[in-house]
């Protein structure tokens, strides 16, 4: 399954915090569900902050509360911050560019252009 590398400089990012559902399953294999908000999105994904300790690669089921709409993701990237919470990078599994409902700027066009090429 290709997966976008979420750390190429085409992957614009925006600070923004949407409230979002996280489901997967823990470190141990327990089923959970956490409530919490985005720090950065992307069209690709997000950067989330968990208290639940997950593994790089696991699969994630993310709900954006306001839309209400689901997506599956992979643990990209993960690490320890500060009171036991980790900062969780998540990719989309498949392309959702309009799952924040944003548009991102994509590459080889002029973000200053308004969307005309």
């Amino acid at each position: 399954m290709a997966r976008k590398d979420l750390d190429r400089p085409e992957d614009f990012e925006a600070q923004l915090t949407i409230p979002v559902v996280v489901r997967g399953y823990n470190e141990s294999g327990a089923p959970f569900s956490e409530c919490t908000q985005t720090v950065t999105v992307s069209a690709n994904g997000c950067l989330i902050v968990l208290a639940t300790p997950v593994r790089n690669e696991q699969l994630l089921l993310v709900t954006n509360v306001k839309t209400e709409e689901e997506i599956l993701c992979h643990v990209a990237r993960r690490a320890k911050s500060e009171n036991g919470l980790a900062r969780v990078k998540v990719g989309f599994v498949s392309p959702a560019e309009r799952f924040w409902e944003l548009t991102f700027a994509s590459e080889g066009r002029d973000p200053a252009s308004g969307g005309r090429e």
